[in-house]
């Protein structure tokens, strides 16, 4: 059974053509967030990371800040998320190449495609992603609590 759509309220056939456009487009768009969703933790990390050096800073000046494991436990977590996403673009890579692989070996042997292993590589990273927000999550709500263990000095 072939797939159908909708056009003008009527079912047509998707003919092969239709969903390699569609399917390049969505995985195109999917990259995209991909990629920003990469860049947002990036920035965010690195800013709070250099938001909690300066505000470590004056509260020193103001006297001896309150509860620095927490502050410590931030910096951890930043870093980890900064971690989490090298690990996902080393992944991201390694997909990439088995794929390659696996689209040379069916070529070759005019087989069906099995991407498998390009499977498990796209998992790992994707969970080396949403791993690295809530990691970066985390940092936020430490360095929060820090702040406001330390409220009164401001």
């Amino acid at each position: 059974m072939k797939p159908k759509k909708r056009k003008n309220g009527q079912a047509t056939t998707y003919t092969y053509q239709e969903y390699e456009r569609d399917y390049e487009g969505i995985m195109q768009h999917r990259q995209e967030n991909l990629s920003n969703y990469e860049k947002t933790i990036t920035a965010l990390s690195a800013a709070f990371l250099a938001f909690s050096v300066a505000l470590l800073k004056f509260l020193e000046s103001e006297g001896r800040p309150q509860r620095t494991e927490l502050l410590v436990g931030s910096w951890v977590f930043f870093s980890a998320a900064l971690f989490l996403l090298l690990a996902n673009f080393v992944l991201s890579h390694m997909g990439y190449d088995s794929d390659l692989e696996d689209r040379a070996e069916a070529v070759e042997d005019s087989k069906f495609l099995e991407s498998q292993r390009t499977t498990r590589w796209n998992n790992l990273a994707l969970a080396c992603l949403l791993l690295s927000g809530v990691v970066f999550v985390t940092g936020v709500c430490l360095l929060l609590g820090f702040s406001a263990s330390n409220v009164d000095s401001f």
